[in-house]
């Protein structure tokens, strides 16, 4: 099964189901969408949550009577830790948990309409820059395994991981 790594908080916010969105620089292989995908967190977490979420990310977290779990994101570090599917990919997506991608500007001058001074700026303006995307990855059917899967090196990117072969170690310790 595909597997993909976050930094805590995020895989669990994630496999909770608090945060529905993955951002990402780079977009969502379609091959993926529809997919069921494992979270990995990675070993190196984020420290401390509060530093990266929002005021609103912070508050939506406090509304779902779930700020105190945030202490299990930090013990659960380089485990695969539950799974999501992921349903679509977009830009500028609505969700408090999507990064915006800036808006295109003009790199003499805002707005670009100076045609005096700059000849070549009208509508369509071949000085714009247009900022790299951040890609907004929607989530759905988030799981928070009651037990992580403990030991688990990540790796960059779409990675297999063999979910049936660790059933089989974990069914053969409870014998």
């Amino acid at each position: 099964m595909k597997a993909l790594s976050y930094k805590q908080p995020w895989a669990w916010l994630a496999a909770s189901g608090i945060k529905p969105i993955e951002n990402r620089t780079w977009k969502l292989p379609d091959r993926y969408i529809g997919q069921r995908v494992l979270i990995h967190a990675s070993a190196k977490p984020l420290f401390p949550a509060s530093n990266f979420l929002s005021p609103l990310q912070y508050e939506e977290v406090v509304a779902q009577n779930k700020i105190h779990l945030l202490d299990r994101a930090y013990r659960e570090c380089g485990a695969i830790i539950g799974s999501v599917e992921f349903v679509g990919c977009t830009v500028n997506h609505e969700s408090i948990w999507a990064e915006k991608t800036a808006a295109q500007h003009c790199i003499y001058h805002t707005p670009c309409s100076d045609v005096k001074t700059q000849p070549n700026c009208w509508a369509g303006c071949v000085h714009f820059y247009k900022p790299k995307p951040i890609y907004n990855w929607i989530l759905a059917n988030p799981i928070l395994f009651p037990e992580p899967i403990l030991n688990v090196n990540g790796k960059l990117g779409f990675w297999d991981y063999d979910i049936e072969r660790y059933e089989i170690r974990k069914l053969e310790k409870q014998i």
